[in-house]
């Protein structure tokens, strides 16, 4: 019962005794008991290494404690042992510092992998930016090039219009010489004409507002034209009519020239039959004075008297075609007026036509002003939309070069990253290699401890078979 009492009085002691020493252990290395102890386990390749800590722990404290029973019965071996298990705490420390360096070594390790993670998907993030970008770029270079198609159809336009304006001043040009050639004509013809003055007034304030009309309308070539035309049918009109005229006053002079004759005739047969009375009054003076008179005489009196009445009736024809004449001519003077007036009345309707096309014309050159006006202010838009476009695009460009460079440093720095993460994966593998290295001279150390522990069991042996004989002795004296 006392040795059963004493062997657990002893494994207590022992427990007790390998406690403090892996929480000394702990505390020599700022750890906690079961960490270390997992450490250890997780540090070896072979799980025999803890095992035999272990083992070493309680077989050196089994020792140590033999060692305090035998009361110094061999100091030397004490030390020996002592010395021997500061050696393997110290090559235990030296392997948990290792280990704790490439464990902070693993966590930096791991901290800079999340960091390059990141920072991946910060470059990541950059490049479908770039992307945004680039495509923002092409949509507003294919904007650009939109406004600019727009601005050269708009400047295409413009000169079209221009060339158009120039054909058509060219033409309006020529018109105007065709105009004033047709003028002249016009004014030669009215110059010939008499008692016209009214009617060339009105041909030269037509001709006039013709004139204004295709200075201020120099689009309008077709209107031109056709008032052209209806010019020369107007001459035309007026050259037939100068000439009817030109036939009732050759006909008038004619008849003029017809009755002068006649009147030269009657007043030559006037001067004739006065001449006759005269010569009749002669003779009737002579018949009297003489009181006789012949039959011949008489029959000649007679055939003047008859004469007389002849010439008398022919002066009275003359003077009902005289009156026929001036009726005639009064006709077709009436005749003439109310043409006149009827070409009035036309020439004011198409001079009030004429007007209101002017007007029309008018309205349209000033519709045409405004959205000319317009054309411009849209052309001022587009150039000052396009010129922030310009501006937008550079700045734009330049942060396209700053994502530019911030990408080109980024890739250096995930380079540079790169390149430490090899350099300490490389030293990590060296780290490691050593580590393992370390293990198997750890390991062989171990095999040579198992050695000398099988000797120092053998020992103990040797000091419990010495201290079961001490301990029969005291029980033999007792």
């Amino acid at each position: 019962m006392a040795i059963n009492s004493g062997e657990y009085h002893h494994n207590e002691v022992t427990d007790k005794l390998a406690s403090d020493f892996a929480q000394r252990c702990a505390d020599l290395f700022n750890v906690e008991p079961e960490q270390l102890n997992q450490a250890l386990a997780a540090s070896s390749s072979d799980q025999q290494v803890n095992q035999l800590a272990a083992q070493l722990s309680q077989q050196l404290s089994i020792a140590l404690v033999a060692a305090q029973l035998g009361r110094g019965g061999d100091s030397a071996e004490l030390d020996e042992l002592r010395n021997e298990l500061s050696a393997i705490k110290e090559r235990y420390a030296k392997q948990n510092r290792q280990l704790l360096e490439a464990q902070q070594e693993n966590a930096q390790y791991a901290d800079e992998h999340v960091q390059l993670k990141q920072k991946q998907h910060e470059l990541a993030a950059l490049k479908h930016r770039l992307t945004e970008l680039e495509s923002d770029n092409y949509n507003s270079q294919s904007e650009r090039q939109e406004l600019l198609d727009a601005v050269t159809a708009l400047r295409e336009e413009k000169t079209r219009l221009e060339q158009d304006n120039q054909s058509l001043k060219q033409a309006l040009e020529s018109q105007r010489q065709s105009n004033m050639a047709w003028q002249e004509k016009l004014q030669e013809v009215s110059s010939q004409q008499q008692g016209n003055e009214q009617l060339e007034q009105q041909l030269t304030e037509l001709q006039k507002e013709n004139e204004a009309v295709a200075e201020q309308l120099a689009h309008y070539e077709q209107l031109v034209s056709r008032q052209n035309q209806q010019l020369s049918e107007l001459s035309e009109k007026l050259n037939e009519t100068e000439q009817q005229g030109e036939n009732h006053q050759l006909t008038v002079e004619r008849l003029q020239q017809l009755g002068e004759q006649l009147r030269e005739q009657l007043s030559e047969e006037q001067a004739a039959v006065a001449q006759h009375k005269e010569e009749n009054q002669q003779l009737i003076e002579r018949l009297e004075r003489q009181d006789a008179s012949s039959g011949d005489m008489a029959q000649q009196i007679e055939q003047s008297q008859q004469k007389i009445e002849q010439l008398t009736a022919q002066l009275g024809t003359i003077d009902e075609l005289k009156e026929q004449m001036q009726a005639q001519s009064e006709q077709h003077e009436q005749a003439l007026q109310e043409q006149a007036q009827q070409q009035q009345a036309q020439f004011e309707q198409q001079q009030q036509q004429w007007q209101a096309r002017l007007e029309e014309l008018e309205q349209g050159l000033a519709e045409k002003q405004s959205q000319t006006e317009e054309l411009d202010q849209q052309k001022q838009s587009l150039a000052e939309e396009l010129e922030q476009h310009k501006v937008r695009c550079e700045q734009e460009e330049q942060e396209i070069e700053e994502l530019k460079k911030q990408i080109q440093e980024l890739t250096n720095r995930h380079r540079d990253e790169r390149e430490r993460n090899e350099s300490l994966r490389s030293r990590i593998d060296n780290d490691s290699r050593q580590a393992r290295q370390a293990f198997d001279s750890l390991r062989s150390e171990h095999i040579e401890l198992k050695d000398e522990l099988e000797q120092a069991q053998e020992k103990m042996m040797e000091y419990k078979l010495k201290f079961d004989y001490a301990q029969k002795q005291l029980q033999s004296d007792s």
